[in-house]
């Protein structure tokens, strides 16, 4: 019984990908088809709302808001600490990767002087 190279199965499986996802956007009904249920679509209008309404932002201006009352509210404790967490866990795994990457050139360069030795 024989059995699919790791690189072999990847290449299927990405080619089958290809082909579902193309068939599927060959067999998609296009925007504008008529559905084909038999229930009748009604349209309606509604009225404009011709009243001023004040603009509102979707980005509010700096220092037009409140404080912070509970410490999981936007710019509170804990959303602050987040932050400064997640930025010590970033610094905190490129030391990681630093110190690793030079004791292994460390190690290579050990090796290469041995075998030349």
């Amino acid at each position: 019984m024989t059995f699919l190279r790791p690189r072999s199965f990847r290449v299927v499986l990405v080619w089958l990908t290809v082909l579902a996802g193309s068939l599927s956007v060959l067999c998609a009904a296009p925007a504008g088809a008529a559905s084909s249920s038999s229930v009748p679509s009604t349209s309606t209008t509604i009225p404009l709302d011709e009243t001023q309404r004040p603009v509102t932002r979707i980005i509010p201006l700096p220092n037009s808001g409140h404080k912070p009352t509970t410490p999981g509210e936007g710019g509170g404790f804990l959303q602050v600490s987040l932050f400064f967490f997640i930025c010590g866990a970033i610094v905190f795994l490129g030391v990681l990767a630093y110190f690793d990457s030079r004791r292994k050139r460390r190690r290579q360069a050990q090796l290469a002087s041995q075998h030349a030795g």
